[in-house]
């Protein structure tokens, strides 16, 4: 009986330490739940002025081919260089779809980033969107986006986004201070429009660029050129910059 009493009591103090203990660790869990766990909502900035006013003046260009050739546009990539030189903001034209049955306001990105690269989300006017992060559990630094519309998207609709993402950049200047810079090519598929276009920090020099021809080029206020597509002739080179940061 005395053995019985004391198993018992034995039993009720171990479970009350594991109670105890796990309640503190509920706690302390969920008081403090780590970055890379919780859902993160966060506002795009608003785009600065030397990629907002060429890449509005671009879009107009773009509408403009696709009227006259009846082309739809496919992509268009903007790279935004940095004043520092050691880093680029890649601005890529995607469409965000309702797949589903019912009207939605948050469209899931369908690829994963990593949290630190991503910059922002964008109309096409320029309007910031915000998006929300949800990490991978198993990868705290990887994460899915979810980019909430400003008005409800219909089933099997699309609106056409602007997602900016930061990269890192190695220029190497000559003697002058001048640095070359090659962005991909411009897609040269006969049915859509493509376009490739390069911004540069207010103040930079802008020295040369090719091709020439067909290039849509803009020097007032930050250097900003551009290519599409159906303006280029069939053996154009690739697009190559040549440029001096201030």
């Amino acid at each position: 009986m005395n053995t019985n009493w004391k198993f018992s009591c034995a039993v009720i103090a171990a479970l009350l330490v594991i109670g105890f203990t796990a309640y503190r660790g509920y706690r302390a869990f969920h008081e403090s739940t780590p970055d890379w766990l919780r859902l993160q909502r966060r506002h795009s900035p608003a785009l600065p002025d030397e990629v907002r006013t060429p890449w509005l003046a671009l879009r107009q260009q773009l509408d403009l081919d696709t009227k006259q050739t009846g082309r739809p546009t496919k992509s268009v990539q903007l790279v935004a260089i940095a004043k520092n030189g050691k880093q680029v903001v890649v601005y890529n034209l995607e469409k965000l779809t309702n797949p589903g049955f019912a009207p939605v306001s948050e469209i899931t990105v369908p690829h994963w980033t990593s949290d630190q690269a991503i910059f922002g989300y964008y109309l096409t006017d320029g309007t910031p969107l915000t998006f929300i992060l949800r990490h991978h559990p198993a990868y705290p630094k990887v994460a899915f986006l979810a980019v909430e519309t400003p008005a409800p998207l219909a089933p099997g609709t699309s609106v056409a986004v602007l997602r900016a993402e930061k990269r890192p950049l190695e220029l190497r200047p000559d003697a002058a201070g001048f640095c070359p810079y090659s962005p991909p090519r411009v897609a040269r598929d006969e049915t859509t429009i493509n376009a490739i276009a390069i911004a540069l920090p207010a103040g930079a020099i802008l020295k040369t660029y090719r091709p020439e021809a067909g290039a849509y080029l803009t020097t007032k206020g930050a250097p900003f050129v551009g290519w599409i597509n159906s303006r280029l002739e069939a053996r154009a080179p690739a697009p190559l910059v040549n440029f001096k940061l201030p």
